[in-house]
């Protein structure tokens, strides 16, 4: 249940009374790799993030994850367009 940002979730959103949700990836997160690795992860997580919180506007925040083994690589990746 945790993964499913559609119908499902939504509806239980609904049915609790939960009109917003703040989506992120939880610890230990993309730190545990190097930096190699790191990066292109972080990319497809903000990325896939990105698409779910442009479907759901209404119901869905997300907060971005960073790889902060390369500091400006991160900062760059939370730059809008990054």
């Amino acid at each position: 249940m945790l993964l499913d940002m559609g119908e499902g979730r939504l509806r239980d959103m609904a049915l609790n009374g939960v009109q917003m949700q703040v989506l992120s990836l939880i610890a230990p997160g993309v730190q545990i790799f190097d930096a190699e690795t790191a990066l292109p992860m972080a990319k497809d997580i903000n990325n896939q993030l990105s698409q779910i919180v442009r479907d759901h506007p209404d119901h869905y925040i997300g907060l971005a994850t960073i790889a902060p083994q390369n500091p400006e690589a991160a900062a760059d990746e939370l730059k809008i367009g990054g």
